[in-house]
């Protein structure tokens, strides 16, 4: 979990926890956009005036949302929509439901489900940095707040400064640090995107992240490791739990019309089992029985 010095952290159990037979970070985690409410260096507005330097990383929030699984067509409609594929929230979609902050729900530490509010959550943030109870806030900031959010209501309403790769970057990224590699346009590669909202309030002078995750099959490509932790499976199997040979070329990859695992066609093939398309025979028949991690579902 990340840590801020002065704050909370809150992430999403799905992918930072231990799940059934799921290897931590199972699905290869890239982050491609960081958007700012604000410009950072340009005048003309209170969330721009000269203030004392403080680390960005300091009485600082973050909030992990929970994933939300996209087919890979929804995924470019809504960020890469453009014909040279650079980062852009597609404004013509603004009211999508999976980039508006009030649709969102995350796990806190103590594993209880959130429904997201950005106001409440700037709040708490304030609380916690200068331990306070908002009960002694003026009012009046609390209505200049409320106008605050109004204005963040979804990522397509953020203006400011914008921090993204493009999809070539992306691409070139995941192959370079050997995450994925280029397969036949059957095969698929689960990829978990993230988009983060840096929101700082100018009423309560609090900063708060927030973090969107996408999970996208992306196709044309596949996972060239399966597992991080080798040594939950059996230690005569690869290093990577499931033999390179079956993650690619065989015929039972992921996006497979056929994949039983799913149950669905390649372009709705979003369940946790379709990014494991070796058989349970790589692990240990201990190892499920104990029902720990390993690289394959049963």
């Amino acid at each position: 979990m990340t840590e801020f010095i002065g704050g909370k952290a809150y992430n999403n159990s799905e992918i930072y926890c231990l799940s059934d037979n799921v290897c931590l970070h199972n699905f290869p985690i890239l982050p491609i956009a960081t958007l700012y409410n604000y410009f950072e260096k340009k005048s003309g507005s209170c969330c721009e005036v000269e203030r004392p330097h403080i680390n960005h990383y300091c009485n600082t929030n973050h909030i992990v949302l929970n994933v939300v699984c996209l087919e890979e067509n929804e995924f470019f409609n809504l960020f890469y929509h453009n014909s040279s594929k650079y980062f852009c929230v597609n404004k013509a979609l603004i009211t999508n439901s999976n980039i508006i902050f009030s649709e969102q729900n995350y796990i806190s530490n103590n594993s209880r489900v959130n429904h997201f509010s950005l106001y409440n959550e700037v709040l708490k943030c304030f609380e916690e940095n200068y331990n306070m109870s908002i009960n002694n806030v003026n009012p009046g900031s609390l209505i200049s707040l409320q106008k605050e959010v109004y204005k963040t209501q979804s990522l397509g309403s953020i203006c400011g400064t914008q921090i993204s790769l493009s999809w070539d970057q992306v691409i070139s990224g995941l192959i370079s640090t050997g995450q994925i590699e280029h397969s036949s346009r059957n095969n698929c590669a689960p990829i978990i995107f993230q988009v983060t909202c840096r929101f700082f309030s100018c009423t309560l002078n609090v900063y708060l992240n927030i973090t969107f995750q996408y999970k996208v099959h992306i196709s044309g490509y596949c996972l060239k490791n399966k597992c991080v932790d080798p040594s939950s499976c059996d230690s005569s199997s690869s290093s990577s739990c499931c033999d390179s040979s079956t993650d690619c070329d065989s015929s039972s990859n992921c996006c497979d019309s056929s994949c039983n695992s799913c149950g669905e066609s390649s372009s709705n093939c979003c369940c946790e089992s379709s990014s494991n398309c070796c058989e349970s025979s790589s692990c240990t028949s201990e190892s499920i029985s104990s029902g720990s991690d390993c690289g394959c579902h049963k």
